[in-house]
């Protein structure tokens, strides 16, 4: 008698695959990321379009420094979920991390437009306009996102550093004043803001990694 194929074993055992899933998550809240990626590899064997496993996946690569299989990833993920902020957010971040920042930013918008209540999202897509220059673009973007309800330390910091780059130095500094009491940690980011380091200069708070 031939023995059963595996994967068929496991498909009908959901726990298996649950055990899985949950062996995958574990190492990646870990820091594990590169055998997080194995976990993640032979649970898309029986998942292959599992919207979850294919986030994990492209944001693993990511997260491990692989550019370009990141990208990939992604933009495979987005072929059988288009809706996903996650793999958008991802693709927008390796790209921008390949120092392709337009493209980046048409990703990260898309991602922010798919899930507008993710503030940190919001910040990343600001950090990229930042980068590009489009500083009006990235002051509009920080106003709608504080009244929003994201009145953070870290919302203060970017309105007040792009206010800082527009040369409207007073109220930028009200904002970057508010960032330093909520969080004193950045002292230094702010201080590299006052000293006017361009945005090249020093890494971004809201990196799209985010």
């Amino acid at each position: 008698m031939s023995n059963p194929d595996p994967r068929q074993t496991l498909v009908s055992e959901p726990a298996e695959l649950r055990s899985m899933a949950r062996l995958a998550d574990m190492l990646w809240q870990n820091g594990e990321y590169a055998n997080a990626l194995n976990a993640l590899h032979r649970l898309a064997i029986f998942t292959p379009d599992h919207r979850r496993v294919l986030e994990m996946t492209a944001d693993t690569l990511l997260k491990l420094g692989r550019l370009e299989d990141a990208t990939n990833a992604a933009r495979r993920g987005l072929l059988s979920s288009p809706s996903s902020a996650s793999l958008s957010r991802t693709l927008g971040a390796a790209l921008f991390e390949n120092q392709r920042r337009v493209e980046a930013e048409i990703w990260l918008a898309r991602a922010t437009a798919l899930a507008p209540q993710v503030g940190a999202l919001r910040l990343s897509h600001v950090s990229v306009l930042f980068a590009l220059a489009r500083l009006e673009e990235a002051e509009t973007k920080c106003r709608a996102l504080i009244l929003d309800g994201h009145d953070g330390p870290d919302a203060r910091f970017w309105l007040g550093r792009v206010l800082w780059s527009l040369s409207r130095h007073d109220e930028a500094g009200r904002h970057l004043d508010q960032a330093l009491a909520g969080q004193p940690n950045l002292a230094r980011d702010i201080e590299f803001v006052r000293l006017s380091i361009t945005p090249d200069d020093f890494a971004g708070l809201a990196s799209p990694h985010s």
